[in-house]
């Protein structure tokens, strides 16, 4: 059996535990490194997305009692649900018109004092972001009326039949108001279909929707 000489095995215990010692350097090394690139901690979490609302239609005319169908569209948040109101009206009424939940509005039958109405849609998953839309509500409404007799003057004391026929490509209230010179049905003097003999044969009679 030969021994090998003491220098050289002590040799090649040193060199293998430099070699340990340098490879359990670099792994530190490397794990310090990827630390310190992430800024010694983990990344914050990114907020959520912002949640918006638009309408796809901006503006819109719609006739009275006619129809007009809005889609409201939401980003950032995977409840696309809405809230629909007129005129800050949830589902608007009778008077600014209608909205379903499907967003169909329904214009009212007669012609509001502000023809401009607002149609919006509230995110129900924050109701604080919303679109908006807004409506013209117009009237095509013409009328034409006929007498008889068809001559339109009448003796004192005597009867006067007006018919009056509603123009529309729309769907409005078809109730008519009358007036005599101006006075809502008339009064004693000015009567409509029945005339005293006070009254001149030659009167104005209005009519209004």
């Amino acid at each position: 059996m030969i021994d090998a000489p003491a220098s050289q095995f002590s040799k090649t215990v040193r060199t293998e535990n430099v070699s340990s010692y340098s490879l359990i350097c670099l792994i530190v090394l490397s794990i310090t490194m990827s630390i310190a690139g992430c800024g010694g901690r983990p990344s914050p979490t990114p907020p959520p997305p912002s949640i918006t609302v638009s309408i796809s239609t901006s503006s819109s005319t719609v006739l009275l009692g006619n129809q007009q169908q809005f889609t409201a569209i939401v980003t950032g948040t995977s409840n696309s649900s809405v809230t629909w109101s007129v005129n800050a009206v949830a589902g608007g009424n009778s008077t600014v018109g209608t909205i379903s939940s499907a967003g169909l509005y329904t214009a009212p039958k007669d012609l509001p004092a502000n023809s401009n109405v607002t149609i919006a849609a509230a995110s129900q998953a924050d109701p604080t972001k919303q679109g908006s839309a807004t409506v013209t509500i117009s009237s095509d409404i013409s009328l034409s009326l006929q007498a008889s007799p068809a001559r339109g003057l009448i003796e004192a004391s005597a009867q006067l039949q007006l018919t009056v026929t509603i123009h529309s490509a729309s769907t409005p209230d078809n109730s008519i108001s009358w007036s005599v010179n101006g006075i809502q049905n008339g009064n004693s003097s000015f009567v409509i279909l029945h005339l005293t003999p006070a009254t001149e044969r030659h009167i104005r009679i209005g009519h209004r929707t």
